[in-house]
């Protein structure tokens, strides 16, 4: 766990598909991808675990998968509340409440 969160930090995604080092790579510069790095960075500032740091990263990177994948807007300040209730209800409709709940705490 902590190699998986030290490369997430070091290289900004938990593979190569995920890396957010360079905005070359087609992301905008407000795009979740794009941010996942320094977002993962102000997570470690603030002393979480290391287990909470990384659960917190791959559910962005679900959420921004999910986007992606629906044509939904991937930029942060595009991103509405519907789109967060229809992320939601996928979880639910593939996991326990309790395990939805820990992908979005709201």
């Amino acid at each position: 766990m902590y190699k998986r969160l030290g490369r997430i930090l070091s290289e900004g995604g938990c593979c190569r598909s995920c890396s957010t080092s360079a905005p070359s790579r087609g992301g905008a510069a407000g795009d979740i991808a794009v941010n996942l790095a320094s977002f993962t960075r102000a997570l470690a500032a603030t002393n979480l675990s290391p287990r909470t740091i990384l659960s917190y990263t791959e559910s962005t990177q679900l959420l921004a998968r999910f986007l992606a994948e629906r044509g939904m807007p991937t930029a942060v300040a595009l991103i509405r509340r519907e789109q967060l209730e229809a992320f939601v209800a996928s979880l639910l409709a593939k996991w326990k409440p309790a395990t939805a709940h820990n992908r979005y705490r709201p």
